[in-house]
């Protein structure tokens, strides 16, 4: 869904071990305020129809310089490049391992950069927001703990 609205640098980093704030962390950029903003409505305009899942929480989608889509399993996080530089979440979460993203025939495939095992085969939720073909409905968000942090 992200690439197919143009998003660029799409990173997936996998929280797992390293947080229990969320399992993963979508970064991506846009180009410009608008197109960062047209981003965010498009993705939780996809997700709401395709897996009827809706954010438990939304930061910066007036503004489009940074927006935060918290679906509690997955948080996503779109950035004008200019922020996206100045805060780095990548090197901020360096602990976190990145998830590649590769394309293939058109469907974005999701693959474990790190050579270990993975469960990610079991785990769509990355998948499903990058690719065209929604991937089944997930379990049901588990709530977040009181140490689990609530942040950017």
């Amino acid at each position: 869904m992200l690439l197919d609205g143009k998003a660029n640098d799409v990173i997936i980093l996998s929280l797992k071990g390293v947080t229990d704030m969320t399992d993963y962390f979508i970064i991506a950029s846009g180009t410009s305020d608008t197109h960062v903003r047209s981003l965010g409505e498009r993705l939780q305009d996809d997700l709401k129809k395709s897996d009827k899942l809706r954010p438990n929480h939304v930061e910066g989608l007036q503004q489009g310089r940074w927006v935060l889509l918290d679906y509690v399993d997955f948080v996503v996080h779109l950035f004008h490049p200019t922020l996206r530089n100045y805060y780095q979440l990548e090197r901020l979460w360096g602990d976190a391992e990145e998830v590649k993203i590769t394309a293939a025939g058109g469907d974005a495939q999701v693959k474990n950069t790190s050579g270990a095992g993975s469960d990610l085969d079991n785990d769509r939720d990355a998948e499903a927001m990058l690719a065209e073909k929604p991937a089944k409905k997930p379990a049901a968000p588990r709530k977040r703990s009181k140490s689990g942090g609530s942040g950017k």
